[in-house]
């Protein structure tokens, strides 16, 4: 399922498409038939690459102790509500320690509220056992996202999976991230549904899926527990018999549909704190059906999935995939992109977009085995090396890098245009003859701009169009930009260390500045700032 297509290596170092085998088809239709009939299915390679799942575990790294540590401080107030917030699930036990917790994560980004709690199956009425809690990084996914206006959408196979109509394509969102805090030795949760509602119209049509929750283990070997009623699209009503036929997922990732009825499992004494890490998408035909099941304050934490500009992707013009990037994408959820030669197409939707693939027109170079997603390197710009960070390796070859000096990103740069990252001392020197590969990487590197961001894109165009190229986008914010992160270089830091007495880091803490005594002060923070200040 993970691989719709799969690539292999000519003699001639070009890569071959295999395309997808029957079984590998027999194999989507069985998920497909899964998710959209019974509600659910397993990701059996586990959850795949994807912006969001790295964003939502990193923030889990760095607050999910954080988070863990406050709860239990406050442990005497578990089952006590929330009487003066109106926050979801102000009024469920752990709605109050909730609110008081979420106080001290203000400016984040990442707030605590109170989940479905946990109840024991021969409990009467709405007894509960104790609290269970959801952290949502909801806002903090705006926040990163502020500039572009969309998040980065799934992977071509989960889109295949999610939604095999065009219309769902068109325009998806995201409208939940973040993970659960369940305590050790806690009852099961009680039988609910994500979104439900039983007056509102446009209901569920059987074997079409329109809201999705993925779930899954930060730890490979650890397994989801959650308890799933097939079939149950109920409207998030549970009967007896709705406890009756529930089963065990056992997987360490999986997809649900969120209108189905569903509960978290039972957590074991002695296990400790329990934590899944959770996101939930909707169908772009869906939308105006979640407005009218969730209310306008929950609907302004959504936000639309889709492409950025300067994006490598490859766009579906004329009934054949070509490798494009895109250039903008109106209110409407259209886009104009880019094709090789300079051709350009407009009115694009979602559905006729997908991540770069692979295919035997690409040389990939040394390959995407050279560097991987996080790894430090130098890349080539306008006849310099500067210091970046691989963002994503596409299925052709090509790289996605974020520059260190001002954060933006160029996309589709060919393997020559990179280089491992070399000492410090030598960031911004400039580059010159030699290496008739990576001269060759800069001669034929063309630019793309958007409103923000202005690095070269890889291109096959000859050198006097990629050097037109770069010319109509150098303009003084470029210029200003590049002399800026060529004056923070080792020596001229140093410089005004050494002459002033002081030096600022104009975008904090270098991530290369890899120091196991940064970390521990930074673990100190997290466990005694709030304890000193009270």
């Amino acid at each position: 399922l993970a691989q719709v297509g799969s690539t292999s290596l000519r003699a001639d170092r070009r890569p071959l498409v295999v395309r997808a085998m029957p079984q590998i088809q027999e194999a989507l239709a069985k998920s497909r038939r899964e998710l959209h009939e019974d509600g659910w299915t397993r990701l059996e390679g586990g959850m795949p690459e994807w912006e969001l799942r790295r964003f939502v575990e990193r923030l889990h790294r760095r607050y999910g102790g954080r988070i863990i540590r406050m709860l239990e401080k406050w442990r005497a107030d578990w089952m006590k509500g929330d009487d003066e917030d109106s926050a979801p699930g102000a009024d469920r036990p752990g709605g109050l320690v909730a609110r008081r917790i979420s106080k001290r994560l203000e400016g984040s980004g990442v707030f605590l509220y109170a989940a479905h709690p946990s109840q024991k199956d021969d409990a009467e009425g709405d007894e509960c056992s104790g609290p269970r809690w959801y952290v949502t990084c909801s806002e903090a996914v705006m926040q990163r996202y502020k500039t572009r206006g969309v998040a980065p959408p799934p992977p071509v196979e989960l889109q295949e999976l999610l939604w095999p109509l065009a219309e769902d394509r068109r325009m998806p969102w995201l409208t939940e991230i973040g993970w659960t805090l369940v305590p050790e030795g806690s009852d099961p949760q009680i039988m609910h549904a994500d979104i439900c509602s039983t007056d509102a119209p446009n209901p569920r049509k059987p074997g079409k899926g329109r809201y999705h929750h993925f779930a899954w283990k930060l730890n490979p070997d650890d397994k989801c527990t959650t308890n799933v009623v097939p079939g149950g699209f109920t409207e998030g009503c549970a009967s007896w018999d709705d406890y009756e036929k529930w089963s065990m997922v056992k997987a360490n990732s999986v997809i649900f549909d969120s209108e189905m009825l569903h509960r978290g499992g039972q957590t074991k004494p002695g296990t400790g704190w329990t934590s899944t890490l959770t996101l939930q998408v909707c169908a772009g035909s869906a939308w105006e059906a979640l407005q009218e099941r969730v209310s306008a304050s929950l609907m302004w934490y959504t936000q639309p999935l889709g492409w950025e500009e300067g994006d490598a992707v490859d766009a579906l013009v004329g009934g054949t995939w070509r490798p494009a990037m895109v250039v903008s994408r109106n209110g409407s959820g259209f886009y104009s992109v880019t094709l090789d030669g300079n051709a350009r197409a407009d009115n694009l939707r979602d559905c006729e977009l997908r991540y770069r693939q692979a295919d035997d027109r690409h040389i990939a170079g040394c390959g995407a085995s050279c560097f991987r997603a996080g790894e430090l390197v130098e890349a080539a710009f306008q006849g310099a090396w500067h210091e970046a960070k691989v963002a994503r390796v596409n299925a052709d070859g090509t790289f996605r890098v974020v520059w260190k000096g001002d954060r933006s990103f160029t996309d589709a740069l060919p393997a020559a245009s990179l280089r491992p990252s070399a000492s410090v001392s030598s960031a911004g020197a400039a580059f010159v003859g030699g290496d008739s590969s990576g001269s060759e990487a800069c001669s034929s590197t063309t630019a793309t701009t958007t409103s923000t961001r202005s690095r070269s894109t890889a291109s096959s165009s000859s050198s006097a169009a990629a050097r037109r190229a770069c010319s109509s986008i150098c303009d003084k914010r470029t210029a200003k930009k590049i002399k800026s992160a060529q004056l923070e270089t080792p020596s001229a830091l140093r410089s005004q260390l050494f002459s002033e007495g002081w030096m600022e880091l104009r975008d904090g803490m270098p991530e290369a500045w890899n120091w196991q005594v940064f970390e521990f002060v930074e673990s100190c923070f997290d466990r005694f700032s709030d304890l000193v200040i009270q």
